[in-house]
C-alpha cells in the first residue's frame, strides 16, 4: 500500500472522560517507507455513523525525533498529552487515528481503534449573571473577564468566559495588597474547586470564580491573572502580567 507508517500498538485510552480532561498515552510506530515529511497524527472522536466528530491538534508520532531521520523499518514509541475537545458534545464515542504529514494532508488510512469513549460535559453556564462591576478586558489567549462583585465580607465573585479555545490548563491567581504594595493574602488554582480546567471551557460560557479573604479591617487592592504551570509563565494582559481591579476590597 501507499502507508507511510503503521500503527503497531494503539494508545490505552479512558473509557470515560469529561471534555477538556487531559490525556496521556504512548503509541507505537513502524516506519514502512522513505518519506521526507515529518509524520504526525491526530486522535479522533467518531459518531455512530463513522464521522469525525472532534479531533485533536496534530501529535508528532515521537517527540524530538524528526520522522524523516528514522531509518526504514524502525519502530518508535512516541508519549503525548492531548486533551478531549471541549466543543465535543456528550455521548459515545468510537476511537480513531489519522496519520498526517508535515503540512497536515492525509498519509494512510483512518485507523479505528477498538476503543469506545463515553465523553460528558462539565456543568456550564450559558446566561449572564449579575455583575455589579463590568470589565470586559481580554487576556492575550482570549480569556476575558467579563466583571466582578466585592462583598463587604471579603469575598471576591470573578465572571470569566473566552473568546478562543485554550489547549493548556492554566492556573489562576488572585491577591489582595496592602497599602504598600504587599500580598497580605492569596488564591491560586484551578477554578471551581479544581474542576473547571481551562482546557473545557467553550466560548458563550459564563464561569464564576469565588474567592474568600480573612483580612483585618481596611482597604485592599486585588491583583489577578493566569499563567501555565509547566513554566510559571503568566498570560499577558494590556501589556503586563496581571491586572489591578479598579474597585478596593473594603473589610468593615
Amino acid at each position: 500500500g501507499d502507508d507511510v507508517t503503521n500503527l503497531i500498538e494503539p494508545p490505552a485510552l479512558p473509557t470515560t472522560a469529561t471534555a477538556g480532561d487531559a490525556l496521556r498515552f504512548s503509541w507505537l510506530w513502524r516506519k514502512l517507507r522513505a518519506s521526507a515529511a515529518d509524520g504526525s497524527a491526530q486522535l479522533l472522536w467518531l459518531d455512530e455513523r463513522g464521522d469525525v466528530a472532534a479531533a485533536s491538534a496534530p501529535l508528532p508520532l515521537v517527540q524530538g525525533y524528526d520522522f524523516a531521520d528514522w531509518p526504514l523499518g524502525e519502530v518508535n514509541r512516541g508519549h503525548h498529552r492531548s486533551i478531549v475537545p471541549a466543543s465535543l458534545p456528550a455521548g459515545h464515542y468510537t476511537l480513531g487515528i489519522r496519520p498526517l504529514d508535515a503540512v497536515g494532508l492525509l498519509t494512510g488510512d483512518v485507523i479505528t481503534l477498538e476503543q469506545t469513549m463515553r465523553v460528558t460535559l462539565p456543568q456550564r453556564e450559558f446566561e449572564a449573571p449579575r455583575l455589579d462591576f463590568e470589565s470586559g478586558v481580554e487576556w492575550v489567549n482570549g480569556i476575558v473577564l467579563h466583571g466582578y462583585a466585592i462583598e463587604a465580607n471579603g469575598e471576591v465573585n470573578l465572571v470569566w468566559g473566552t473568546n478562543r479555545p485554550l489547549n493548556e490548563s492554566l492556573h489562576l491567581f488572585v491577591h489582595t495588597l496592602d497599602e504598600d504594595g504587599k500580598i497580605v493574602a492569596q488564591w491560586d488554582g484551578v477554578p471551581a474547586d479544581w474542576t473547571r480546567h481551562t482546557t473545557g471551557w467553550i466560548e458563550g460560557e459564563y464561569l464564576t470564580t469565588r474567592h474568600q479573604f480573612a483580612l483585618p479591617i481596611g482597604q485592599y487592592r486585588l491583583r489577578l491573572g493566569w499563567y501555565a504551570v509547566t513554566t510559571g509563565e503568566r498570560v499577558g494582559v494590556e501589556g503586563s502580567d496581571a491586572l489591578e481591579l479598579e474597585q478596593l476590597l473594603v473589610i468593615k
